[in-house]
């Protein structure tokens, strides 16, 4: 029981550091729940259901300051919550050690995309040029 709370307890931190950084955090309730001894195939699974609530409960703060752009989080969300349930159905077809290679590579990855800068004039012009992603941003508003 005390290892629930415990845990519970490092989530609930996690997910509002990482929901006031705008970042899911996903791959950190995941890592947490393998580390206490979940299972990798509960842990991806209880993870999912830990980034939805926790994007459903943060949609309804960031609107009360009118920071949400409904355009891009209706054609993003069915797209996510459709791969997220193909992903979970499909998961069971591999060995939990095979999804935690795959995670931690997609880690590696990600961490090491983010040693490279971003040039901040490129990235606005790159966006401007690119139909559906000339939406507003929140930032603009």
């Amino acid at each position: 029981m005390l290892k629930l709370i415990i845990v519970s307890a490092i989530i609930f931190v996690l997910a509002v550091v990482m929901t006031m950084a705008g970042r899911g955090g996903g791959n950190f309730y995941v890592l947490t729940l393998v580390l206490v001894g979940m299972p990798m195939h509960q842990a991806a699974t209880t993870g999912q259901f830990i980034l939805f609530m926790t994007a459903f409960a943060a949609m309804f703060i960031f609107q009360k300051h009118k920071k949400v752009s409904w355009a891009l989080a209706l054609f993003i969300g069915p797209l996510t919550a459709l791969t997220a349930l193909a992903g979970g159905y499909l998961s069971h077809q591999f060995s939990g050690f095979a999804l935690k290679l795959v995670f931690s590579g997609m880690l590696a990855l990600a961490g090491g995309l983010m040693l490279f800068p971003i040039n901040e004039k490129e990235a606005n012009l790159s966006l401007k040029k690119h139909g559906f992603w000339r939406l507003k941003s929140a930032e603009s508003t």
